[in-house]
């Protein structure tokens, strides 16, 4: 997720070790671990301020019975505070945008693969779409696609 890290594994053959990439490996570069807490750590810290914020706006929330039905109001301001709150949370946007766009990219590269399967006439607007995919998987990750609801 994310920027990929590159991952490795020590490979202890003939006597002498060696690392090799290795998508399941254990190892990886100090600089992507750091990386990888950093975002975390923002993603957890914007965590914390909605939880408060929902404790803040559940301890102003009123019982109350409406049309026979046992209803939850609160002031408005204390709703407007939480919608405020949800407004603000770039790391764990950035983060859903890039989990986004990896789908859109594996769309694409299995739209491309297809490409063979279709003949002349269709495989000019196959490429399109695979375009378009891609196309989408960049505006996600300079967040600025509008057309995926967050």
């Amino acid at each position: 997720m994310m920027e990929q890290v590159k991952r490795f594994s020590l490979d202890m053959q003939f006597a002498k070790s060696q690392v090799k990439h290795d998508s399941e490996g254990e190892l990886c570069f100090y600089r992507d671990y750091v990386a990888l807490q950093q975002k975390l750590g923002a993603v957890l810290a914007e965590n914390v301020a909605l939880k408060a914020a929902i404790k803040d706006a559940h301890k102003c929330a009123e019982e109350c019975e409406f049309n026979d039905e046992f209803c939850y109001v609160m002031p408005s301001c204390e709703l407007e505070a939480l919608g405020d709150c949800l407004d603000e949370t770039p790391a764990t946007d950035a983060i859903l945008n890039e989990v986004r766009a990896e789908g859109a990219d594996a769309a694409a590269a299995k739209i491309r693969k297809s490409i063979p399967a279709f003949k002349d006439a269709h495989s000019g607007a196959v490429i399109e779409c695979a375009d378009i995919a891609e196309m989408v998987a960049d505006q996600l990750r300079a967040g600025n696609f509008e057309g995926v609801s967050q």
